[in-house]
């Protein structure tokens, strides 16, 4: 699979078959503003920022990163793609807490063997 457009200005940009094959899909948004679903496991968040360059994007624009649950082949990418660009993360609130803990069990990176750090507090 290549990164491509699947409908008008949403794309998928990561997953196991583009990035790296921990990852979970991940999509960008375009409306107005640079909009990431998900983020993968988090060795891949350099492909996929050339994913969005690719497509013609500056992802130094990534306005918003939505999470749509707190396994690590989801998140995984968040804590530096915060810290590259300030983006907002947003996840539910009943997965924000392992993630601001570094939950190893809920955020399955236990089995992934490795860690999810806590770094910082997430929009509900």
């Amino acid at each position: 699979m290549k990164v491509h457009e699947i409908i008008r200005d949403v794309f998928i940009v990561g997953g196991p078959e583009i990035t790296d094959s921990r990852d979970g899909c991940v999509y960008l948004l375009h409306f107005g503003e640079l909009v990431l679903i998900d983020t993968g496991a988090g060795w891949s968040v350099e492909k996929i920022l050339q994913n969005i360059s690719m497509l013609g994007f500056d992802h130094k624009n990534l306005a918003t990163i939505l999470l749509t649950h707190c396994h690590i082949d989801h998140i995984g990418g968040a804590p530096q793609l915060r810290k590259q660009f300030g983006s907002k993360i947003i996840i539910h609130r009943l997965d924000a807490f392992p993630l601001e803990n570094g939950d190893s069990v809920f955020t399955a990176a236990k089995w992934y063997q490795t860690v999810f750090p806590p770094p910082f507090r997430y929009e509900t």
